[in-house]
């Protein structure tokens, strides 16, 4: 579906966000925090002129800057994640966090919907090549949550 060439390490440059901390979404879905994703980040962003942001960094709002102002070849997250059948509640999870009145903090979601057309609106020269995603179950759940991930992808 598209035209594979390969990419040279030398002019591949990375932005990559990393959660590492325990999240909660919603009231009963808690996440364990990832203890490796720091070293992740912090190799990737030795890659020349890449950048690797962790936890209070990971937002819906600065991923968007980033990928706007700044051509990044590569996009790597790193981060708890949900992936099933029904797409609509498939989501990676973010740092950013809301607040109900009289509750825990809960980290926000970002859907699927939400990174493709983040993707979609970038300007025409910031053209995204290699997209990582990775956690501990990225593909786990279904036959089908591979494709989710292959479809955003294409």
């Amino acid at each position: 579906m598209t035209d594979p060439a390969p990419l040279r390490a030398d002019d591949l440059r990375v932005l990559a966000f990393g959660l590492t901390q325990h999240s909660a979404i919603e009231d009963s879905v808690y996440f364990e925090p990832l203890e490796q994703v720091a070293q992740d980040i912090e190799r990737i962003a030795t890659v020349s002129r890449s950048v690797g942001l962790l936890n209070e960094e990971f937002t819906l709002t600065r991923l968007q800057q980033e990928l706007t102002r700044n051509n990044y070849p590569g996009l790597h997250l790193a981060t708890h994640r949900r992936f099933g059948i029904d797409a609509e509640k498939n989501f990676l999870v973010t740092d950013e966090r809301k607040t109900k009145a009289g509750q825990t903090a809960q980290n926000k979601k970002l859907t699927m919907n939400q990174l493709h057309q983040i993707i979609r609106n970038l300007p025409a020269e910031n053209v995204l090549e290699l997209l990582t995603l990775t956690a501990c179950e990225t593909a786990v759940g279904n036959d089908r949550a591979a494709l989710g991930i292959a479809g955003l992808s294409v």
